[in-house]
């Protein structure tokens, strides 16, 4: 990490990933420009970018992203994650809780966001599945804070 002045940092690689700038997405921000469509991943993938061998340091906060799809706001220039269910979901919560339990020091994480509907990014009950991103969330927290204290909080 390049030191700037902070004691530590919060760790949010979703717009890295929305925004590579090898040639193939270059070539497809270009199409996608013309045809008026957004740019699409599938969370399933994606959730492999979130959490890294740096959030490992004990000055890096990881963050748990639930779901993204910034259309409502930017229509066909927005990004958007597509088939994030309460199962991945679990598995990006084991990641981000495994490189908890192993830090020093303090163990803190985010959650982006709580409840942003605009944005398609919450966790919070809907008609599609109910409870469930919140009773896996309490499942995985708890099964961790039995070996450590892990510590949430709320950006948006």
């Amino acid at each position: 990490m390049v030191n700037k002045g902070f004691d530590a940092f919060n760790s949010v690689r979703l717009f890295k990933l929305f925004y590579r700038r090898g040639f193939i997405n270059k070539v497809l921000k270009k199409y996608r420009s013309l045809t008026h469509r957004p740019h699409i991943f599938k969370y399933k993938k994606a959730m492999k970018y979130f959490i890294t061998q740096e959030d490992s340091n004990s000055d890096v906060f990881p963050t748990i992203i639930p779901n993204w799809d910034h259309t409502p706001r930017s229509r066909s220039g927005g990004n958007l994650l597509q088939d994030s269910t309460p199962e991945v979901f679990k598995e990006h919560l084991e990641n981000v809780f495994s490189v908890l339990k192993n830090k020093t020091g303090e163990r803190f994480c985010f959650i982006k966001s709580w409840n942003e509907w605009g944005e398609g990014n919450y966790i919070e009950p809907d008609l599609k599945y109910g409870l469930k991103y919140l009773e896996i969330f309490k499942e995985i927290k708890e099964k961790y804070n039995k070996e450590c204290n892990i510590h949430v909080s709320v950006i948006d």
